[in-house]
């Protein structure tokens, strides 16, 4: 139980020294306004605060599905040709290799500046560790367990379903947990770029305007997710 509330109790350590440091040194609201500031302002803005998540949650989910979707799709027909596997997989590692900042401007002039673009740059980004970790998942099955399916003439349709899947269950969710937080920074690169509502938007807007208080907000709305997790 300590263990587990040991990063909350940190993170609120944390807050507590900045709320008093900067009160003690009376650092400027422009440079780092104080917890409290933040809390009034997000308070105050709350309406503004939400449309905008609600607009950012909603292309994180629906790039993060596509990109779970996909990767399955992939994984599955790459296990069950292993030539498909050859000729597509080192493209999806020289893919990767290029920074999703310098493919993000590429997707927003092919498909505009709405909300395709966010879900196409989300999905991109959290489409490789799934598809990563559902091949592992799906090289990693037992051979002895193998030899016993094909020993009674299973098909590859049940192998796939009876055998490989549930066995690279534990690598698929890993997959998951990883392209969550890829998913949110995408959504936020991809409303850094171009946008007109979002998280990212107003991360941006708060910035050109010396509105640090937004950004502390934003800050604090993308770390919760990381808080339930610990």
């Amino acid at each position: 139980m300590v263990e587990r509330a040991s990063p909350i109790l940190l993170i609120v350590a944390l807050v507590v020294l900045w709320q008093v440091l900067t009160r003690a040194f009376e650092v400027p609201n422009f440079l780092l306004p104080a917890p409290t500031d933040v809390a009034r302002l997000m308070v105050a803005e709350w309406p503004l605060i939400q449309m905008h998540s609600l607009v950012s949650i909603g292309s994180i989910l629906s790039g993060y599905i596509a990109a779970a979707l996909f990767a399955l799709v992939v994984s599955a027909l790459m296990i069950r040709f292993p030539l498909f596997e050859r000729l597509i997989m080192p493209i999806f590692v020289g893919l990767q290799s290029v920074p999703k900042i310098a493919i993000a401007p590429l997707i927003l002039v092919w498909v505009g500046a709405g909300i395709e673009s966010k879900i196409l740059v989300v999905a991109s980004i959290a489409f490789f560790p799934i598809v990563i970790n559902t091949m592992a998942g799906f090289k990693e099955v037992d051979r002895g367990l193998a030899d016993v399916f094909r020993s009674v003439d299973a098909s590859e349709q049940q192998m796939f379903f009876r055998l490989r899947l549930p066995y690279a269950m534990p690598y698929i969710f890993a997959g998951l947990r990883i392209a969550t937080t890829l998913a949110v920074l995408g959504a936020i690169v991809a409303e850094w770029l171009a946008a007109s509502n979002g998280l990212g938007y107003l991360v941006l807007s708060g910035s050109f305007n010396f509105n640090t208080h937004l950004l502390e907000q934003r800050c604090q709305l993308r770390l919760r997710p990381f808080v339930r997790v610990l």
